[in-house]
Order: structure tokens, then sequence, then C-alpha cells
């Protein structure tokens, strides 16, 4: 009996001993932990300014915009000078620099169509086509053959020879000097009409000839009291000119 009481209380006493222990372990375990500093807190993308990745200055590219968003954007400010004439590579454009960077290169498209109005009324206004070439200065009697108008960098001013026909048939020819003034895009059948011949390959006589058919509806006698003959097959590639511009000839003087 003894025996027995003996070892009940041997193991509520092994017992207690091991809460104690476990007791004091996890104190022990807590006051380390406290004595021990938290590890700093890493910062995480996008949280405080110290973080920021610093962004390099953008490099100027290559721009290409048309001419009317050039001028909107005073990317550049251009002039319009007639070299006398009512027909052919007649008009000098000076495109300078203005906003667009000095160190950038920009590249400007001529869309076809663009209307000028001549400072004298007395002479004729002037329907844009394309881009013949571009030239050292206004005076100059060669150009270097180009499509599109270009100022590389820290270039500031550049000329470029324009093809364009008149729109007053009855009007003077424009005078070697003229200054013009952009006034917009003609009428929608005359921009049909300057794309459909800028993808063609007919004669400055024809393209002129379909253009005061539009503007004058001019006959074929109206033609010829002003200089411009056309023969039989010059009459059919102006009929043939309008159809490609998706009008029909049968509603015009000339070609009906």
């Amino acid at each position: 009996m003894n025996s027995q009481s003996l070892y009940k209380e041997n193991k509520l006493g092994c017992g207690c001993l091991a809460v104690l222990l476990s007791v004091l372990f996890i104190s022990i375990a807590l006051v380390v932990r406290a004595l021990i500093p938290n590890p700093p807190t890493l910062p995480t993308p996008g949280s405080g300014t110290d973080n920021k990745t610093p962004t390099l200055a953008p490099t100027p590219s290559t721009g290409t915009v048309d001419l009317l968003t050039a001028m909107e954007q005073q990317f550049v400010t251009v002039s319009f000078t007639s070299i006398g004439g009512a027909s052919g590579d007649v008009i000098i454009i000076t495109l300078q620099r203005l906003k667009a960077p000095a160190d950038s290169d920009l590249t400007v498209t001529l869309p076809p169509g663009l209307l000028l109005t001549n400072s004298d009324p007395t002479e004729q206004n002037m329907i844009l086509l394309q881009i013949e070439g571009a030239v050292d200065n206004p005076g100059a009697n060669t150009y270097t053959p180009a499509t599109v108008m270009e100022l590389a960098p820290q270039e500031t001013v550049a000329y470029y020879v324009v093809e364009a026909f008149c729109t007053n048939l009855h009007n003077g020819n424009p005078t070697n000097g003229t200054s013009m003034t952009l006034s917009g895009q003609a009428s929608s059948d005359l921009v049909s009409l300057m794309k459909a011949a800028a993808a063609r390959n007919d004669s400055i006589l024809v393209i002129q000839a379909a253009v005061w058919a539009l503007t004058d509806n001019a006959s074929r006698d109206d033609l010829n009291q002003v200089g411009y003959q056309l023969s039989d097959q010059d009459l059919q590639s102006a009929r043939d000119l309008l159809r490609a511009a998706g009008l029909d000839p049968a509603n015009y003087q000339l070609t009906a």
C-alpha cells in the first residue's frame, strides 16, 4: 500500500516538475525574443519616395506628321510663294522650325488637295498636288527629287517645290514672287481628283483640264481660249482621271 502511494506521489511530483520546466522555458524564450530587435522592413516597389527608379530623359526621335498637323501643333511655320505659272511645279514652300525640338528630325507630308488663296485677287488661286523636290533656296533653278519635306536635327529652314494647279480659269496667272495663304482643304471632289492624279501618270495639261472641269465647268473651247488645247487623247485621259476619282465625266461640260 505504501509503495503504491509513493508511486502515485512520485508520478504527481514529476508532472509538476515538467510543468514548471515548461513555464520556465517559455519565459526564457519570451525574454530572449524581446531582447532581439525586429529586422528592418524592406520597402515594396512603389512604396515611398526613396524607392523610385530614376528615369532618363527621352531621346528625340523622328516624327512624321502631315502639314496641317505640323502647323496646328506649331512645330513649324510655313509660307507659300508662286514662281509664276498656272500649272506644274509652280509653288515654293518654305518650312521653318518653330516648336519642334532643335535636336530632333521632322518629316512633313503633304496631303493632296490643299487650297492656296492668292494675295492678289486678280490672280489665280491654286490647289496643291504633291511635293516634287527640295531646293537650296527659293530662286533655285534645279531641285533634288523628294516626296516629303524634312528638317534634319539643327536645321531651321528648308525649301520645297510643289506641283500645283489653278482653280480659276479666267483669272490671271500668279506672278513670280506672289505670296499665298493656306485656306484649308478643297471640296471632297477636288481632293478625290488630286488623290487620283497622284496615283496616275497623267500630263500637266490633262490634270489642269480636269481641275477646271470641276471648278469652272469649262468647255473645250474655254480651254482653247486660254491656250490649253486638248487633243482627243488628252480629253479621253481627262475622262479616265475623273473616273479614277470616282466622278462621272458625263456631269461635266468638258468630258460629257
